[in-house]
């Protein structure tokens, strides 16, 4: 839903160099989502479900990093 879009996620993913060094040129990348599952249905009976995880791998191409380098200094 667009509510649930708008609360975003704390889901991040960290490059620390391009994929130019893997084969096609892209970094393989393994997903795994897990669900904890509540629901309300129009009854208005309740429940949990168990947990559902979902898995995949897909390949991401990664062109360019992009770093900033600050020299160390004494003044403040």
């Amino acid at each position: 839903s667009e509510e649930n879009d708008a609360k975003g996620t704390d889901c991040l993913i960290v490059f620390n160099r391009s994929s130019a060094h893997f084969k096609d040129s892209v970094t393989p990348v393994d997903v795994k989502v897990s669900y904890a599952i509540e629901f309300t249905a129009s009854d208005g009976a309740a429940g949990t479900m168990d947990t559902h995880t979902t898995s995949t791998t897909t390949s991401i191409p990664v062109a360019e990093i992009q770093t900033i380098i600050v020299q160390p200094t004494d003044e403040p």
